[in-house]
């Protein structure tokens, strides 16, 4: 048990908490209709902390604003969030249990019922961020050097970044995590027999995030 906790202490102390972009980060789901196609959704409002050390995710906490769901027609995204047989609370929340390299435990709160899913989990980096210049490359008195190399993400007129390539760190991470919840475990729409609407709602999480 101490080898253990003395294991999990480092791995905490070793950590670093990254900064979720949300500009380039979702959160999205889809659902079967008439047990024939899928029915795609996003929620656009959203936020979170992620830790991650050493390839793996040591920390994660997330909330989502269910009203800022959109499934791509207004009539239907209406009857989501004001009809309570889908959605008794405005916001769902999403907190870390247990982690390895390849998937996460979490404990993912709806409708205030709270039970543990699993998520399968990808991570790519972390990398230096490409919109930041270039670092200075060591001085060497018998080669010329150029210090002062242009960012290539930025306009040439302005010299002014858009805001739609910036990140807020030097290291940067993309996370993705993916899962599938019964909806009928979280009381989402009881009466709806499967054969209309899914059994199964499947979650994807894409972070970018830096440090």
């Amino acid at each position: 048990m101490r080898l253990i906790a003395v294991l999990l202490l480092s791995q905490l102390l070793f950590s670093q908490e990254y900064v979720i972009d949300e500009q380039h980060s979702s959160v999205g789901f889809s659902i079967k209709h008439l047990s024939v196609t899928d029915v795609v959704g996003f929620f656009t409002i959203f936020n979170g902390k992620i830790s991650i050390s050493d390839g793996r995710i040591t920390d994660l906490e997330g909330n989502v604003s269910i009203e800022s769901i959109i499934t791509f027609n207004n009539d239907r995204d209406h009857h989501l969030i004001s009809d309570n047989e889908f959605f008794s609370k405005h916001y769902a929340h999403l907190s870390l249990t247990e982690s390895s390299r390849d998937k996460i435990k979490a404990n993912l709160i709806i409708n205030d019922i709270k039970k543990e899913q699993e998520f399968s989990v990808k991570i790519i980096g972390p990398i230096r961020s490409p919109d930041l210049p270039d670092k200075e490359e060591p001085k060497n008195p018998l080669i010329q050097t150029n210090i002062n190399k242009e960012n290539t993400l930025i306009s040439k007129d302005n010299k002014q970044d858009c805001g739609c390539y910036a990140t807020y760190g030097e290291n940067v991470v993309g996370v993705e995590l993916r899962g599938r919840i019964n909806r009928f475990d979280y009381n989402i729409a009881n009466s709806t027999p499967d054969k209309l609407l899914g059994k199964y709602v499947d979650i994807v999480i894409r972070l970018e995030a830096s440090n």
